[in-house]
C-alpha cells in the first residue's frame, strides 16, 4: 500500500469510496449484522478506514488504533481471519487487553476480522461488528471471505476500473443513496462489477415496469434477489 511522504495512507478516491461504501452496506445486509468497515493498512501503524457500512462503525474501528491493538490489526499483521465471537469472554481480554475493555464499553459483543490480501501482499481489513455475541454460520463465513476479495480487487483497481469511459458522466455520483446501496448488494450476490451490477438492475427494473428506487428498496428489504438469470438491461436504441 502506498503511503503519503508523512506517513499516512491517502483517503479513497470518489468512486473506489463509493464503491467501498457499496460492498460494505451489502455485507453488512447479508450478515444481519451491526456494521462492516474496510480499512487499508500499511507499516508504521498507518491506516485509514476506506468504505463502511455507516453509523457508527467507523469510530468502532478506530478504537483499534487509537489501543495499537486489536482483530483488524492482526488480521493485517497476520494474514489470517480474526474471529471473536464474544467479547466478554475472558480468552479475548488476554489477547488484546486494551482494545477489549475499550470496546465493551462501547456496547461491542462480536468482531470477525478477514485479511485483504493478494498473494503475500496484504493491503488492510475488512471487519464485521455486532452488538450481540455469535459465530458466523458456514454461509456468513464465505459472504465475509468473498467480500474481503471484492474489497481487495476494488482497492488494487482503484477508480478507473469502475468508471464509465468519461469518467464525469459516470452515473452512480447522480444515483440516490438507496441504488447505489442496492447496487452494492448485487455485485456481492452475482460476483460481479459495480457496472454490471448496475445493468442488471436497470435490466430487471425494465422488465418489471418498476423504477430503480421502486427496485432498489426490493433489494434491501430482501424481496428480490439476483442470480445469473436475471435479466441485463438492454442498450440504448
Amino acid at each position: 500500500m502506498t503511503t503519503s511522504p508523512d506517513g499516512t495512507i491517502p483517503a479513497a478516491g470518489r468512486g473506489l469510496g463509493v464503491a467501498l461504501d457499496a460492498l460494505s452496506v451489502a455485507t453488512a445486509a447479508e450478515l444481519r449484522t451491526s456494521g462492516v468497515v474496510i480499512t487499508v493498512m500499511a507499516a508504521g501503524a498507518a491506516e485509514a478506514s476506506v468504505g463502511s457500512s455507516g453509523g457508527t462503525v467507523r469510530a468502532w474501528e478506530q478504537l483499534q488504533l487509537d489501543v495499537g491493538e486489536g482483530p483488524s490489526r492482526s488480521a493485517f499483521a497476520t494474514g489470517l481471519s480474526q474471529a471473536v465471537p464474544d467479547l466478554e469472554s475472558d480468552d479475548e481480554l488476554v489477547r488484546w487487553p486494551g482494545y477489549v475493555s475499550q470496546a465493551r464499553r462501547a456496547g461491542l459483543r462480536s468482531v470477525h476480522a478477514f485479511p485483504l490480501q493478494l498473494g503475500a501482499s496484504r493491503l488492510g481489513a475488512l471487519t464485521a461488528y455486532g452488538s450481540r455475541p455469535g459465530h458466523l454460520s458456514s454461509a456468513s463465513l464465505r459472504v465475509c471471505l468473498a467480500a474481503a476479495d471484492r474489497a481487495t480487487a476494488l482497492i488494487l483497481a482503484g477508480e478507473t476500473e469502475w468508471c464509465a469511459d468519461d469518467p464525469g458522466s459516470d452515473d452512480v455520483f447522480q444515483l440516490p443513496s438507496e441504488v447505489y446501496q442496492a447496487q452494492g448488494m448485487v455485485m456481492t450476490q452475482l460476483g460481479c462489477s459495480l457496472a454490471e451490477a448496475l445493468a442488471r438492475l436497470r435490466g430487471h427494473a425494465y422488465a418489471g415496469d418498476l423504477t430503480l428506487t421502486e427496485l432498489a428498496a426490493e433489494v434491501l428489504e430482501g424481496r428480490t434477489r439476483f442470480g445469473p438469470e436475471t435479466p441485463v438491461a438492454r442498450p440504448p436504441p
